[in-house]
């Protein structure tokens, strides 16, 4: 009782009281409007397409192609420098 002290003081008014009846049936039983309700949200997904398209892949054109070809050190130099000029004999 606590609670309904407290509303009383805030509301600088006695709240009267009265005793339960005894024709008041008491049941523990819920009432349908009593009974809480769950919901439930229905979420609708979309659902993949296992049709085959096949229009969004294509290959790389021959020109485009990119092909891994390891080029050593000497050949950068012959390609950047040209042929090397080479001394001549020592006699």
């Amino acid at each position: 009782m606590p609670l309904l002290q407290a509303a009383e003081a805030l509301m600088k008014f006695e709240v009267p009281v009265e005793p339960i009846p005894a024709e008041v049936e008491i049941s523990a039983v819920l009432i349908k409007s009593e009974i809480p309700e769950v919901i439930v949200p229905n979420i609708q997904l979309k659902q993949r397409s296992t049709s085959e398209g096949g229009g969004a892949f294509h290959e790389k054109l021959a020109k485009n192609v990119k092909v891994n070809k390891k080029v050593s050190h000497k050949e950068k130099m012959q390609l950047k420098y040209g042929k090397p000029k080479k001394r001549p004999k020592k006699r």
